[in-house]
């Protein structure tokens, strides 16, 4: 038996052991960052336009069960009522104006005139309801504000669909 051959056979097979590990820690390394990355920089963006887009339907739901006449709201049966009602309504309007904030980073500026359009209009129609003479907008024209909705939600469904999500992570590997 010739001591070279089981010799050279050990070496080739601690090579082969050896770039097999490299590999194999190169690869832990890469899935390592790709899960750092999502944990730090997509999840907080997907959380973000998600409360967004919750903060715009919510909004939205309340609006469509608003009466068409301004003043209309004020048929209550007393007036603590109705505070109770306009609290429900900016309480939504400070969601929305906290997720509009929060998601503000990650939305494109004409994203985010299209939200604060949205905001402006919900707000007016509120004050419209509850407090006409200080409303600014005529209430009774409420298609900017479904207008600006639909371009919003049609905008966020775009970011927050998930192959968007994996387009932007093998462009964020690749570069």
């Amino acid at each position: 038996m010739d001591w070279s051959i089981v010799f050279g056979g050990a070496v080739l097979g601690s090579l082969v052991g050896a770039c097999g590990a490299a590999t194999n820690a190169y690869f832990q390394r890469r899935f390592e960052r790709r899960k750092w990355h999502a944990e730090f920089f997509i999840r907080p963006r997907l959380d973000a336009l998600r409360a967004l887009h919750g903060a715009l339907v919510g909004c939205q739901m309340h609006y469509l069960g608003i009466p068409e006449k301004p003043g209309a709201i004020r048929m209550w049966k007393n007036d603590r009522e109705r505070q109770e009602v306009y609290a429900g309504f900016k309480a939504l309007l400070d969601e929305l104006t906290k997720a509009m904030l929060v998601s503000a980073v990650y939305l494109e500026q004409a994203d985010l005139a299209v939200v604060y359009e949205f905001r402006q209009g919900f707000y007016q129609i509120i004050l419209g309801h509850f407090e006409p003479e200080s409303a600014v907008l005529d209430v009774s024209s409420q298609s900017p504000t479904a207008e600006s909705y639909r371009k919003i939600e049609t905008r966020l469904k775009e970011l927050l669909y998930p192959s968007a999500v994996v387009s932007a992570l093998m462009n964020e590997e690749s570069g």
